[in-house]
């Protein structure tokens, strides 16, 4: 297992999968929290958020997500509404087609919000096919051991 560690987030995958941390960027009142890419295979560089480079890629035995922080602003409120959830159980998550943000062959998605001590964070999930189930044990257990410090 690795251990990733970054900004107040702590969480473990598969020591043969690859990560990223994409820090967190102030632009005056606008912003986004951290980051976070991982794939079950050697990521190309991307720093979109949602990592489209690297789940387009995806082989068909491959998965990857993007964790983000969703910072807190007038509509959203950690706790609240879309975020009011504790982090999904990886059974619990349905893997879809309709749910890609990019539709391509094969490919199966999930989305899910959901808050950690007071952080709201968005989990963009991709199989690149469900021949890809084996690899959601790498999701798993970064659901079950993620550890997040509360803001501030």
């Amino acid at each position: 297992m690795s251990q990733i560690s970054a900004y107040g987030i702590q969480f473990q995958i598969p020591a043969s999968w690859s990560s990223r941390v994409i820090a967190p960027i102030s632009d005056g009142d606008e912003g986004s929290g951290v980051t976070i890419h991982a794939a079950s295979y050697a990521m190309p560089l991307d720093d979109a958020s949602y990592a489209s480079t690297i789940m387009a890629q995806l082989g068909p035995l491959d998965l990857a997500f993007a964790l983000l922080e969703m910072l807190p602003d007038g509509d959203l409120q950690p706790g609240q509404g879309l975020f009011a959830s504790p982090p999904p159980i990886v059974a619990a998550l349905v893997f879809d087609p309709q749910s890609l943000q990019v539709t391509l062959p094969g490919q199966l998605g999930v989305q899910s919000f959901f808050t950690v001590s007071q952080r709201a964070f968005s989990l963009y999930a991709v199989m690149g096919s469900a021949g890809a189930v084996p690899n959601l044990v790498g999701l798993g257990q970064m659901l079950l051991s993620l550890q997040v410090s509360p803001p501030g």
